[in-house]
């Protein structure tokens, strides 16, 4: 080999040794005064509401109206579902709805899906509410 390439060879070296040589450790400056990290507990299990009867979940006014001339025509109504408890799977605002749907158009007529409340809205009269 030449003189030349040894002597380029010898200053990689040199360079890679003081490179990878051991470095003084620099401390950075840490924020005085930070609180500790707090770890929360996990949350709390979800549990189903205690069973509600019928006659408390329909609005008492409406309950009136209907019972006091129960051959009146149709009168409109919307169909309200419980919120879904987790885990959701799949859309489950759009399935409550429409179960609110399916049940006015098996007590009455239905007309629309209101997914975003988790209800249906449509027409029934007293024959189709529940005793």
């Amino acid at each position: 080999m030449t003189r030349r390439r040894l002597l380029g060879i010898g200053c990689t070296l040199v360079a890679l040794a003081l490179g990878l040589g051991p470095r003084r450790l620099r401390r950075r400056p840490q924020l005085p005064g930070l609180p500790p990290v707090i770890v929360l507990p996990p949350p709390a299990v979800i549990l189903p509401p205690p069973p509600v009867s019928i006659e408390a979940k329909i609005d008492p006014a409406l309950r009136a109206l209907m019972q006091a001339d129960p051959s009146q025509t149709l009168r409109p109504v919307i169909v309200e579902m419980q919120a879904p408890l987790p885990p959701f799977l799949g859309a489950p605002n759009v399935d409550r709805a429409l179960e609110a749907l399916d049940l006015l158009r098996f007590n009455g007529v239905a007309v629309a899906p209101l997914s975003l409340i988790d209800a249906a809205a449509g027409f029934a009269n007293a024959a189709a509410s529940p005793r």
